[in-house]
């Protein structure tokens, strides 16, 4: 991925930086709970209607990052490549389906998971750790947002 964004985020002198465009992708276009809850990536309209108190780019920066977007997403499919993001999705699709949760529910049991550094995370991976408790009630979270060390997370 890295080879990609830096040769692609240059264009008309709008360069947000590889890191503002990744970022813009995994926390609000594919990683976001808007994105979990629609069990896809937000569409370009989607992503423009996420308050300025969530994501700071405004209409004409999150236009061209969502270009960057839709060329990323193409060289993934055309190099049949999937990213963190996709991962997250894809496992939290079979767990949606009843019988992969039921299996899984037969070889693992978890009575409580505790998640440290949760700025750390995309919404969808705590969306995760949400169906992986059945709806939260033994999920204990915890996190600093002056802590975040993990790029490509803006954690709100």
């Amino acid at each position: 991925k890295s080879d990609f964004f830096q040769t692609i985020c240059k264009e008309d002198g709008k360069d947000l930086g590889a890191l503002i465009i990744w970022t813009q992708i995994r926390s609000y276009i594919k990683g976001s709970i808007e994105a979990v809850e629609k069990g896809r990536p937000l569409s370009l309209e989607e992503y423009l209607l996420l308050g300025k108190n969530r994501c700071r780019l405004d209409g004409e920066r999150r236009r061209y990052a969502y270009s960057i977007y839709e060329a990323y997403s193409q060289w993934l499919s055309i190099n049949n490549k999937y990213d963190a993001c996709d991962r997250t999705a894809n496992i939290l699709h079979r767990l949606r389906r009843t019988s992969v949760a039921d299996r899984l529910k037969e070889r693992v049991n978890f009575s409580r998971i505790y998640v440290d550094e949760t700025q750390d995370f995309t919404q969808s991976e705590i969306a995760l750790f949400w169906v992986l408790c059945e709806g939260g009630g033994s999920l204990f979270l915890a996190g600093d947002t002056a802590q975040s060390v993990e790029e490509g997370i803006n954690f709100r």
